[in-house]
């Protein structure tokens, strides 16, 4: 008999810059599933989601996951945003966590096997100082020494709108220090949260050319797909972009009209591993590259390299683990980076161990968010130098 879903449980870890949120699943057998809803300034809005979203879970069979979800979405009606898909994503995760165990399948069995053992990864979150080129050419050289072979960063500080001339120099003057730091075979992609107006988006990118920059990541707002495709289309550099999308519909509307994205789709905003592999399958009809977003934690980690697994579209994987606070990396086990990659994990489920009882020790952490347009956002807290 299929196990149902008796229980669960919601931990809000406290990493300092991001609290991250844990969902436990309980079947009545006496596995569980975990899955993550993590949401930079909505920690407890998404325990509440789940709550609330519980009556769709409780007391189902694990084998149901597609169902499931499919009602969570559209069941209350009313659409929650990115709090109701990281709530709906988390539960999802979590029954293909359980039912992966009660199989003793990885997940990417269940879904017909893997096309690869391993994913490279680039390093995110490796600039923890003030903005000068001089600190950003010494922590992309300490990044490169831990095996990256690529290097995201947001050179662009504060700013929003329209960028001046001394700003645009500085942020291109750090671009050029890490580029000089790294040399020519490192693949650098440069972040700018959403920043600008489209005149300044343009400049950027044709300015940032000459960096060989693998992909320049929502120059424009991801609310605007007017202002995205149109920076796309004139752009030297392919655009990244996705993250923020709850809706598949909104990359079918940029693929509509140019081919020049990296589709960026984060597993818990797209609600789930299912719709964040039907977004890889459609980018792979249309030949643009994946590179799905994960700024999470590590839960999240273990889910989008499942997806990676399935998924030839997708290229490369997101890491901040390795520039995490150090006990963070107690909370899971089972993620080895090997060099540049992440070897996919092939245990049951997510082929990962959570130590809840290390978990327990990090509570919500009032502080624990980013604010990306207030002065000092890249030290996640810290001033000090790599």
């Amino acid at each position: 008999m299929i196990p149902k879903i008796v229980d669960f449980e919601t931990f809000v870890v406290g990493n300092p810059w991001k609290n991250w949120v844990l969902l436990k699943l309980q079947s009545d057998d006496g596995l569980y599933g975990v899955g993550e809803a993590s949401l930079n300034g909505f920690a407890r809005s998404v325990v509440s989601a789940i709550q609330d979203l519980s009556r769709y879970f409780q007391g189902e069979n694990i084998s149901d996951a597609t169902q499931i979800a499919s009602r969570m979405l559209k069941g209350p009606y009313s659409d929650g945003g990115q709090i109701h898909r990281a709530a709906i994503s988390a539960v999802n995760v979590a029954i293909w966590d359980a039912l992966g165990k009660y199989l003793n399948q990885p997940i990417y069995n269940l879904w017909g096997g893997s096309v690869r053992r391993e994913i490279p990864m680039y390093a995110n979150g490796w600039y923890r100082h003030n903005r000068t080129p001089e600190l950003f050419y010494e922590s992309a050289q300490v990044a490169v020494g831990k095996g990256y072979q690529a290097l995201k960063f947001d050179p662009f500080g504060s700013n929003q709108g329209f960028l001046s001339r001394q700003e645009e120099q500085l942020s291109l003057g750090i671009v050029e220090a890490t580029r000089s730091a790294v040399g020519s075979q490192i693949d650098l992609i440069v972040e700018a949260h959403c920043r600008f107006d489209v005149p300044t988006a343009l400049r950027l990118a044709n300015r940032l050319e000459k960096f060989d920059i693998l992909w320049f990541e929502e120059p424009v707002s991801f609310e605007n797909s007017l202002a995205l495709i149109d920076v796309a289309k004139r752009s030297p550099i392919a655009i990244g972009t996705g993250e923020n999308f709850t809706d598949p519909e909104q990359f079918y509307t940029l693929a509509a009209n140019t081919r020049n994205f990296i589709f960026q789709p984060d597993v818990m905003n797209i609600g789930g591993l299912q719709a964040a592999k039907r977004i890889c399958e459609f980018a792979s009809d249309c030949k643009i590259p994946v590179a799905p977003h994960d700024a999470q934690g590590s839960v999240s980690k273990a889910s989008t390299a499942q997806l990676a697994a399935t998924c030839s579209a997708i290229f490369i994987q997101e890491d901040f683990d390795e520039f995490n606070v150090e006990w963070t990396s107690r909370i899971v086990r089972g993620l080895e980076k090997v060099g540049k990659n992440l070897v996919i994990p092939s245990g049951p489920g997510l082929g990962i161990e959570v130590d809840w009882s290390e978990i327990r020790k990090h509570p919500y952490d009032v502080s624990g968010y980013l604010e990306l347009f207030e002065d000092g956002w890249e030290t996640r807290g810290s001033q000090a130098s790599p």
